[in-house]
C-alpha cells in the first residue's frame, strides 16, 4: 500500500463530478486470503478486483480511490500490507496541507489503522527500512526516503520547537521508510449468545473500516481517497430475519459516507482541490424548502466553493425498482467523514415530513443485545440514528412503496452546525402481482425476536458489581498502573479558553477517585515527568494544580507534547468504570483502540454519572434536537445502549463552560462507560481520542498502555528505538 498525492499518482480523483487534484490517495494490494471489492451502494454487483491489475490502474483509481472499496475477511484471516508514503509535500508545496497547530506527525509521513478492529497493537520488529510484522500500531510512522525527521509543512523556526516528529510520547520515534503491517484477525467466531463476541481469542462478525492516524494531519488524511470498508464474517453469524429476500446479497447494502470541502483551482480544466480547513459555515445549516430541493449530495457557497457528501463515493446515487410483498433490507453505514455528525433519516420525496421506520440491528460492528429493554426499544422503531464520526450503524428496513431520500438532518454540536442535505434516493415500486407489501408497523415483533434471541446478552450483574464495589477512600494509587479497588477513571475533556498564537489547544486529563465520589476534589492525577516508558516515568500530582495550570498557562501542552496529562495504564483482567465528562462548549466523541465498551446503565449508577446540560435559550431548534439524539443515545430505552461500542458522543458542557473545570457555573456534560480489558490482544500501547478528527489533531488524545495479567511491560514495547 502506498500513500500519495493525486498530483503523483492518478493525477486527479473524482469526487461526485469535481475532479479533485492535490489529495492524498492510498493504492491497496490486498494480502493473501483477502478479497477486494468495489460495491456501487444500489447495483447489487461486486466488482472483485482482488487480481486485476486494475488496482494499479490511473483510470481505475482517479473513478474509485474515493470510495476506497471493500474489504472481505474472516476470522483467522490476516490483513498483509508493505505500507510506504509518496507524499511529495517537502518538495512540491502547491497542494500541502497547513501545518499542524501543536504538535503531531510530519505531513508527509502517514500509517494505518484498522478501525473497530480486536487485534493487537504489535510493535513489530526492526528492518533495514523500517519495521515489520507491525500490528494495528498507529504510533509507527511512514515517510518518504531522506524526509523522515522534519515537518515539511511547517517553517524552521516551528520545526524548532515543535514536537511532533514523535506521536507516541511512551514509545516515540521518527518516521521510517517502510512498515509491513501482519493483522491477524483472531480464530474464533462467536456464535449467538453462547458466547462474549469481545473475549480474548474470538472476533465478532461485523463492519469496520480503515484509515490513516497520523496526529496532527488525521483530518487532512483522512478526507482523500485513503479510507476502505472492511466485513468480517457474515451477517448470519451475528443476525437473522424473517421473511423473504431479507439477507440476500441483493439486500444488503455498505454504505461509506463522506464529506469534502472543494475549492476551484483552474477553471480551464475544471480542477478542484480541498479546502485546507473545515468552514462549518460554508453552507447555511437549514435552507430554505427551494434552496433544500437542491441539495442532493452537495451544497454551494455564494463565492463558489462546494461541500459535497457522497455515499461510496458517489454524489447522491439513485435506484429504481420492483420489490416483492414483505421483503426488507439491511443498511450498513459507516460515517468515514473526518468531522462531521451525521442525523441520518430516510424521508419520503413527495412526502417529507413523513419518516421511514426502521431498526437498529448492530452498532459499530457488533449486533445490539437481548434483554427486555432493548427488545423494547426495537419494538418502538426509530425515524432517525446518529452516527458520530467513525461509527457504523446497520439498520433493517421493510419496504414501503414510494421514493425515499436518505437524507443528513442538520446536527448542532456547540458552535458548528453541520447542514441539512439529501445524500441517496431510492424508488420501491408495488409489486404488480402478489400480496401487498406489508408497511413496518405491521412486522412489530417479527424481526426484533429474531434478531434478540441471537445476539449477546447485556451483563447487567457486571454493571452492578461495579457500582458496588468497595469504596477505599483512602487508597492511594501506587503508581499511574495501579487502580485501588472501588475506585474508577473520569477522563476530563478540556481546551484552553482563550486561544493562543497556534489557535485552539484541545486536552484530556486522566484521573482516579473513590466510586460515586461527585466533583474533582479527589482526583488523582499523574503527570508524566520522564519518556513514559515505564510507570516510574509518571508523578502523583493535585487535580487542584493541574487545573490550574490549565486556567493560567499562555499554552497547554496537547497530545504526545513533553507534559502529558492523559495517559493511562491498566491490565488484563480489569473491568473499570470511566466517567466521561466534557468541559467545553461543543461535543466529543470518545474512541478507544482496541477494546469495546458498553454504556453504563443511568438508573442505576444515578445522575452524578450522565448529565446533558440544555443548550443555551437563545441557540436554535437543531441544538435542542441534536441534544435529544445524543440523549437517546444514552437512554435505558436506546438500543445503542445494548452494544459494544467502540465510539460514543459525549455531550457539550453547559452554557458557563469554557473549556476549564476551573469555569466558575460551569455544567460538564457527563457520561459514563464500562470498558472491560478483558483480552490478551490488548496487551500494549493504543490511543484513546475525540473522533472529531479536527479536535484530534489539536490536542485531544492520550496513550492507553494495557500490562499482560502479570502486571509486566513487555520488553519490545518497552525497550522499542527505532
Amino acid at each position: 500500500m502506498q500513500v500519495w498525492p493525486t498530483t503523483g499518482g492518478p493525477q486527479y480523483m473524482m469526487i461526485g463530478a469535481y475532479k479533485v487534484v492535490g489529495a492524498p490517495v492510498a493504492q491497496l494490494t490486498p494480502g493473501k486470503n483477502t478479497r477486494a471489492y468495489v460495491r456501487h451502494p444500489f447495483r447489487h454487483v461486486d466488482c472483485d478486483v482482488t487480481r486485476r491489475l486494475r488496482l494499479h490502474d490511473a483510470a481505475f483509481l482517479q473513478k474509485w480511490a474515493y470510495s476506497g472499496g471493500l474489504l472481505k475477511l474472516e476470522q483467522g484471516g490476516r490483513i498483509n500490507v508493505h505500507f510506504t508514503s509518496s507524499l511529495p509535500y517537502a518538495t512540491d508545496k502547491k497542494f500541502a496541507p497547513e501545518g499542524a497547530k501543536n504538535g503531531g506527525a510530519p505531513c508527509q509521513s502517514s500509517n494505518l489503522h484498522t478501525h473497530g478492529l480486536l487485534v493487537p497493537p504489535s510493535v513489530g520488529s526492526p528492518t533495514p527500512t523500517g519495521m515489520k510484522d507491525v500490528g494495528d500500531f498507529i504510533i509507527h510512522l511512514a515517510a518518504p526516503k531522506g524526509r523522515l525527521d522534519a515537518d515539511a509543512c511547517l517553517d524552521a523556526a516551528k520545526n524548532a520547537t515543535h514536537s511532533g516528529s514523535s506521536q507516541g510520547g511512551a514509545h516515540a520515534h521518527k518516521p521510517m521508510e517502510t512498515i509491513d503491517y501482519s493483522i491477524r484477525i483472531p480464530a474464533k467466531k462467536p456464535i449467538g449468545h453462547r458466547q462474549d463476541p469481545t473475549a480474548t481469542g474470538f472476533h465478532p462478525s461485523g463492519l469496520f473500516w480503515m484509515h490513516p492516524h497520523p496526529h496532527g494531519y488525521s483530518s487532512q488524511q483522512l478526507r482523500g481517497g485513503t479510507t476502505s470498508l472492511i466485513t468480517i464474517g457474515r451477517l448470519a453469524d451475528y443476525m437473522k430475519w424473517e421473511g423473504p429476500g431479507a439477507t440476500d446479497r441483493k439486500n444488503v447494502r455498505e454504505m461509506l459516507l463522506k464529506d469534502a470541502q472543494l475549492s476551484l483551482v483552474d477553471a480551464a480544466s475544471k480542477t478542484w482541490k480541498f479546502e485546507n480547513k473545515y468552514e462549518p459555515a460554508l453552507c447555511n445549516a437549514n435552507p430554505a424548502p427551494a434552496d433544500n430541493d437542491k441539495r442532493e449530495g452537495e451544497c454551494k457557497a455564494a463565492d463558489g466553493r462546494v461541500w459535497t457528501f457522497t455515499v461510496n463515493g458517489l454524489m447522491y446515487p439513485r435506484l429504481s425498482r420492483d420489490v416483492e410483498a414483505n421483503e426488507s433490507e439491511i443498511w450498513r453505514i459507516a460515517n468515514a467523514s473526518p468531522n462531521i455528525t451525521y442525523r441520518l433519516s430516510i424521508r419520503n420525496k413527495n412526502d417529507p415530513g413523513k419518516r421511514l421506520q426502521f431498526e437498529i440491528l448492530a452498532v459499530d460492528g457488533v449486533a445490539v443485545g437481548n434483554s427486555a429493554a432493548a427488545a423494547s426499544a426495537r419494538a418502538e422503531r426509530r425515524e432517525e440514528i446518529l452516527l458520530m464520526p467513525g461509527s457504523r450503524a446497520e439498520i433493517g428496513i421493510v419496504h414501503e412503496p414510494g421514493t425515499w431520500v436518505l437524507t443528513n438532518e442538520v446536527v448542532q454540536g456547540g458552535a458548528d452546525a453541520w447542514p441539512t442535505v439529501k445524500l441517496a434516493e431510492i424508488e420501491w415500486k408495488a409489486p404488480a402481482t402478489g400480496g401487498p407489501v406489508v408497511a413496518m408497523k405491521a412486522t412489530a415483533s417479527r424481526m426484533a425476536a429474531v434478531v434478540a434471541g441471537f445476539t449477546p446478552k447485556r451483563d447487567i450483574d457486571r454493571s452492578a458489581r461495579l457500582n458496588a464495589a468497595p469504596k477505599t477512600a483512602a487508597s492511594v494509587p501506587a503508581s499511574i498502573c495501579d487502580l485501588p479497588s472501588g475506585h474508577e477513571r473520569v477522563i476530563l475533556f478540556v481546551k484552553k479558553p482563550d486561544d493562543g498564537p497556534n489557535g485552539e489547544v484541545f486536552g484530556l486529563i486522566a484521573g482516579i477517585r473513590p466510586v460515586q465520589e461527585a466533583g474533582l476534589e479527589k482526583l488523582r492525577i499523574f503527570k508524566r515527568t520522564g519518556p513514559g516508558r515505564n510507570p516510574s516515568d509518571y508523578t502523583l500530582v493535585s487535580a487542584r494544580d493541574v487545573l490550574g495550570e490549565l486556567a493560567e498557562k499562555s499554552s497547554f501542552a496537547p497530545a504526545f507534547d513533553k507534559v502529558e496529562f492523559g495517559d493511562v495504564c491498566t491490565k488484563v483482567g480489569r473491568d473499570e468504570i470511566w466517567v466521561l465528562e466534557n468541559w467545553t462548549p461543543e461535543i466529543h466523541n470518545f474512541h478507544i483502540h482496541q477494546t469495546r465498551f458498553r454504556i453504563a446503565d443511568a438508573d442505576s449508577f444515578g445522575p452524578s454519572y450522565f448529565n446533558w446540560p440544555e443548550p443555551p435559550k437563545d441557540e436554535k431548534p437543531e441544538a435542542a434536537a441534536t441534544n435529544a439524539a445524543i440523549k437517546n443515545f444514552f437512554s435505558s430505552t436506546g438500543v445503542q445502549g445494548f452494544a459494544h461500542h467502540d465510539s460514543a458522543p459525549v455531550p457539550r458542557g453547559g452554557a458557563a463552560c469554557n473549556g476549564t473545570p476551573a469555569t466558575k457555573d460551569c455544567q460538564p456534560g457527563r457520561v459514563t462507560v464500562l470498558i472491560n480489558f478483558n483480552r490478551d490482544e490488548q496487551v500494549g500501547a493504543f490511543p484513546y481520542h475525540c473522533h472529531i478528527l479536527e479536535h484530534e489533531d489539536l490536542g485531544m488524545m492520550a496513550l492507553v498502555t494495557v500490562l499482560p495479567r502479570d502486571g509486566q511491560p513487555q520488553a519490545a514495547a518497552a525497550s522499542h528505538k527505532h
